[in-house]
């Protein structure tokens, strides 16, 4: 992961990681010719110039923003544990209910 410097009206902001200078990118605070370097460029280059930055276009849709877990300032959820805590609640319900089934007498299908 990188470490990027921008400088926007004269004055040097950062450091701030990949995807925050793409967030900055997509919310428009960092444009193609405002400057920007990282360690091992040799000098500041305008940041269109800089490959693998993605630019919102003039014309069409505006670029939707880059959230990251930093930006929260914490980690990501992982994806499958939503859907592990509500197969878990599912499952909770429906024993419950087979619980008080049996508790009522109603031991199955056709024994009425």
């Amino acid at each position: 992961m990188s470490t990027w410097f921008y400088s926007k009206g004269g004055q040097k902001h950062g450091p701030v990681s990949d995807a925050d200078l793409q967030n900055l990118i997509s919310r428009g605070e960092v444009g193609p010719s405002d400057l920007i370097w990282k360690e091992g460029m040799s000098d500041w280059q305008k940041a269109s110039t800089v490959s693998g930055l993605v630019f919102p276009s003039d014309a069409g849709e505006p670029a939707i923003p880059v959230t990251t877990a930093s930006s929260f300032g914490g980690s990501a959820i992982p994806n499958y544990l939503p859907w592990s805590i509500a197969a878990v609640a599912i499952g909770v319900v429906f024993g419950i209910i087979y619980f008080f089934s049996l508790a009522a007498g109603h031991h199955g299908a056709g024994q009425y």
